[in-house]
Formats: structure tokens, C-alpha cells, sequence
């Protein structure tokens, strides 16, 4: 397994305007790879196949303002999890990766 892709990625802010920008920044990768998607059964009972975030977390918290995304398995392609990665870095330049564990 390859640690880098479970890093934990925070970055404080107190606008959910960053959020909203890395929530479609994302969606834009997913629809990128719609096809690897679509062929894929979804590990979320009742939807119809697999998508991006069935793979990976955002969220921000409402009190500190941090919001975090990473992936919570290794189970997508490494050019997808790359891609991810380059989106989050351009939404959120000065996150900070946080290693697992």
C-alpha cells in the first residue's frame, strides 16, 4: 500500500467558499474519469455505480474551520489519485499533508 495516498490533508479557513471550490474541483476529476466510474459496481448500496467519493472524505469542520480530505482506501488508480492531490494543492495551496496514524 502506498502511505502517500491515505495522507490526510487540513487547511484552516473560515470560508465555505474554499469548501464548495475543492467539492467541484473533485467532481471535476470524477467526471474526468466517468467511464472508469461508471464500469465499477459502488460500494454504497443503491447507487448505481462507483464515483470519487465513495473513495475519499472532505469535510470541513464548523468550529476550527479546518477542512480535511483524504482517501480512505487504495483501491483507484494512481493518476486519479494524483489528479486529486493536484486539485486539492490548487484550491488549497497552503494546506498541510498530515501523514496516517
Amino acid at each position: 500500500m502506498n502511505e502517500k495516498n491515505l495522507d490526510d490533508l487540513s487547511h484552516r479557513t473560515d470560508s465555505n467558499e474554499k469548501f464548495d471550490q475543492l467539492k467541484q474541483a473533485l467532481e471535476g476529476v470524477e467526471k474526468k474519469y466517468g467511464d472508469y466510474f461508471k464500469e465499477r459496481p459502488s460500494h454504497v448500496h443503491g447507487e448505481e455505480h462507483d464515483s470519487l467519493f465513495d473513495h475519499c472524505v472532505i469535510n470541513k469542520d464548523s468550529v476550527s474551520g479546518v477542512i480535511r480530505f483524504f482517501f480512505t482506501d487504495t483501491e483507484l488508480p494512481q493518476h486519479i489519485i494524483d489528479e486529486c492531490h493536484d486539485a486539492v494543492k490548487r484550491v488549497l495551496p497552503d494546506a498541510t499533508y498530515i501523514p496516517p496514524g
